[in-house]
């Protein structure tokens, strides 16, 4: 991997958005990523149709 393509921030933006993704409630991904406003949770959510919205998504694989 390029390390020129990532920040520290890319792993926590993708747990972020993973954890928005599948729902869980913003007060406990906070707990985890120690966010003390939402406002600034929120920037990290960086949702994208990348996985869900594709063919091989759609014919089952």
């Amino acid at each position: 991997m390029d390390p020129n393509l990532y920040s520290g921030h890319s792993p926590r933006a993708g747990f972020v958005t993973t954890s928005a993704l599948k729902g869980i409630p913003e007060r406990q991904i906070q707990r985890q990523t120690r966010h003390k406003n939402v406002a600034t949770l929120q920037k990290y959510v960086r949702p994208t149709k990348q996985f869900s919205d594709n063919a091989v998504i759609q014919i089952g694989l």
